[in-house]
């Protein structure tokens, strides 16, 4: 993500830049992740760490909904895998 020089690597940071973007010129937003599986592989715990993601795009998509901007989020696992074939 482009965030802006400011942005405070932390989750409130993410939150309030996520729901910002000031700094863009869009019409609409596509969020895509892939190996969303392998993104907090050193994290501990994971599973917490993905849920605070997840819970951070989905108040995204509500704010986004909310400003009548289509929004779609797509967290792909297992990027490598579709590659390969």
């Amino acid at each position: 993500m482009r965030f802006p020089y400011y942005f405070g690597w932390n989750w409130a940071a993410f939150d309030e830049c996520i729901t910002d973007l000031d700094w863009l010129k869009f019409t609409s937003l596509l969020i895509v992740i892939d190996d969303y599986d392998q993104l907090f592989k050193k994290e501990y715990p994971k599973q917490a760490v993905k849920q605070l993601l997840e819970k951070y795009l989905n108040c995204a998509v509500e704010y986004w909904t909310s400003q009548n901007v289509p929004i779609t989020v797509y967290l792909n696992e297992k990027a490598e895998e579709r590659q390969k074939h």
